[in-house]
């Protein structure tokens, strides 16, 4: 049997469930974060709402309008344009979905605008049926502003979300509905596809698990015991497993050639690195014995090294002068302080730099 058979039974016994029963357990978490989205977009329309009655509030403090043309640019806005049916186009309203809509009502319980209501003749709190005045007399009354989370709507199907605030230079009691069901939908939908797939994996998984552990178990925990003495250092460990399954060979060879590899490898390190240090003290050892004052830069000009015929001579000591470029050297600044002196100094630095001698 071919590895890559096995490696997908097991991909849908060991890997498959484990992710559907995860994104379950996250979709039912994510609720949570569903309804906060949904608090924060209405909030946000909410500010937005009062902005707008802030503004039109505006204009008839400047005499640009009368009260009555403020709600109706207010209402038009929010809750849609009015149509030839006293209704409001809603689609073109601040609501949120095909359901979520804005309306207002005043203190005394009379609707400033609703967008269904008046096509049916009711123009206050007190029309509706006694059955259905909870929601518009909670919103009556309130004038700071308040969220409400799955409210049963009586004549509509699923919950709904509420968000109110007052709004009292107009005397507005403002709420914006939305449709919990219609914003939650897309993930109703997930969440249902997850647990039929979750449920026939878990089945399926399950039964074909069992046939394939016994023949992948024990080549996979010797390859898991010498990889972890590989791991810890013993290079010399080698991989012996004997399967019927080809690509458990392939996988032991590959591996036993890669070790070596890699031990040979770190020898062949570990010899140039020796040799490069020996090669490196002899080099200081030569500049630390010659007489005459010599420094080594590296390539972006900071000394590195010093000898002991330029300490000598100059007086500097390594920690006065190492790490530091040429132009900040103590000795330069010296020199340079000197009257008529900067040229020829800066003269003698390139000509040292390019190879030639000081005259």
């Amino acid at each position: 049997m071919r590895l890559r058979k096995l490696l997908g039974l097991v991909f849908v016994a060991l890997i498959l469930i484990p992710l559907i029963i995860a994104g379950y357990f996250a979709y039912t978490q994510s609720y949570d974060k569903v309804y906060e989205t949904c608090m924060r977009d209405l909030e946000e329309r909410m500010d937005y709402s009062l902005r707008t009655c802030e503004y039109y509030n505006e204009k008839i403090e400047k005499g640009e309008l009368s009260k009555q043309e403020a709600l109706e640019s207010v209402a038009d806005l929010l809750a849609g344009p009015l149509q030839s049916d006293g209704t409001r186009n809603m689609s073109q309203g601040l609501g949120k979905g095909e359901s979520g809509y804005v309306y207002a009502e005043f203190s005394n319980g009379t609707f400033a605008f609703h967008p269904s209501l008046p096509a049916e003749g009711i123009e206050s709190v007190y029309d509706l049926h006694v059955k259905l005045r909870a929601v518009t007399e909670l919103v009556m009354h309130t004038y700071n502003r308040t969220s409400q989370v799955e409210i049963p709507w009586i004549g509509k199907k699923g919950l709904y979300a509420l968000f109110i605030d007052y709004f009292e230079p107009l005397d507005l009691h403002l709420c914006i509905v939305e449709s919990i069901d219609e914003f939650t939908a897309p993930l109703t939908s997930i969440r249902n596809a997850i647990i039929a797939a979750g449920i026939l994996a878990a089945v399926v998984g399950i039964a074909l698990s069992l046939v394939v552990t016994r023949k992948i178990a024990e080549p996979f925990a010797k390859l898991s015991e010498t990889s972890n003495e590989i791991a810890k250092g013993d290079l010399s460990a080698r991989i012996d497993i004997k399967s019927p399954i080809k690509e458990f060979s392939e996988v032991k060879d590959d591996i036993n050639r890669m070790v070596e590899t890699i031990q040979s490898n770190i020898e062949e390190l570990r010899k140039r690195e020796a040799e490069t240090e020996e090669a490196r003290l002899y080099a200081e050892a030569i500049i630390a014995n010659i007489a005459d004052p010599l420094w080594v830069v590296d390539k972006v000009d900071n000394w590195i090294l010093v000898n002991d015929a330029m300490k000598r001579i100059t007086g500097y000591e390594d920690k006065e002068v190492l790490g530091k470029k040429t132009p900040e050297q103590p000795l330069l600044k010296f020199f340079l302080s000197v009257p008529d002196r900067e040229e020829k100094l800066k003269a003698m630095i390139d000509r040292i730099k390019g190879g030639g001698h000081i005259p």
